[in-house]
């Protein structure tokens, strides 16, 4: 009867620690990291960032949306080409990536790839470049 009950426990042990593993796993794969909040800046702060002499305004949007019109010195990297991966993993890991792109949601993915491949210094426009353009801050068009 005593090993029936110390065996109850262990299993009943057992399936929390599955459980409790199962949750972290969802959680780290199924959130998006734009709703990192600490990884998430406002427009003051993205503007303030990209004054630093070690940054780099990465635009991750399509060349059409790029073309329309997109932030002073940003670096274009279309996070829909299929070369984007190896594009990102060309650039400069000592150096602070802003990344940005229509509202921030490719942005995030961008991030997760960047951290993925060893990137440490990221920040994402908090509502992307429709939140830059809302606050009045400059943009330029490509020369066609």
């Amino acid at each position: 009867m005593r090993a029936a009950k110390k065996n109850k426990k262990f299993s009943l042990f057992i399936l929390i620690i599955t459980i409790f593993v199962a949750a972290l796993a969802f959680v780290k794969y199924n959130f998006s990291p734009a709703l990192n909040f600490q990884d998430t800046v406002s427009v003051k702060e993205y503007d303030y960032l990209s004054s630093q002499p070690n940054s780099v305004i990465l635009d991750v949007r399509t060349p059409e949306e790029y073309s329309d019109d997109h932030l002073i010195n940003s670096v274009l990297i279309d996070f829909n080409s299929p070369n984007s991966k190896s594009e990102i993993a060309r650039l400069d890991k000592d150096k602070t990536y802003l990344i940005h792109c229509r509202t921030d949601r490719r942005s995030g993915h961008t991030m997760q790839l960047m951290a993925d491949l060893g990137f440490k210094n990221m920040y994402i426009l908090k509502g992307g470049i429709l939140a830059w353009k809302q606050e009045g801050k400059p943009t330029v068009k490509q020369p066609k």
